[in-house]
């Protein structure tokens, strides 16, 4: 564990610009959804509906996961962005690991001279 604390302190300043800016475009995507959400199922009818014909159905509940509060709007809207939210999770992930990784050794300053190893 020697040397943690300095590794994260340069990660989190080489990514003091892309990683507010990640955050910022998933906060915002979530409050999208859930605006969307109020205009999609506008009645506490229409919220139990959806929230029936999602838990009703094996596959969704399988991947998604069930549906506990049919009457949340937070709920609907969350069961909504599981799977968007996720990708956009796998894909800051994948920049990131990139950027600290491959990156370095592209640029040529992670380059060894010789046949060191």
């Amino acid at each position: 564990m020697t040397g943690t604390v300095q590794l994260i302190r340069l990660a989190l300043r080489r990514d003091r610009i892309t990683l507010p800016a990640w955050i910022t475009v998933l906060v915002l995507t979530a409050v999208s959804a859930a605006a969307a959400t109020i205009d999609l199922y506008p009645t506490a009818e229409s919220r139990l509906q959806a929230a029936a014909n999602s838990n009703g159905t094996p596959a969704l509940v399988a991947l998604y996961g069930r549906i506990y509060d049919p009457t949340s709007i937070g709920a609907l809207s969350m069961f909504k962005m599981s799977a968007f939210g996720a990708m956009l999770v796998a894909v800051l992930a994948m920049f990131t690991v990139v950027r600290h990784t491959r990156t370095e050794e592209e640029t040529g300053r992670l380059e060894y001279e010789g046949n060191e190893i």
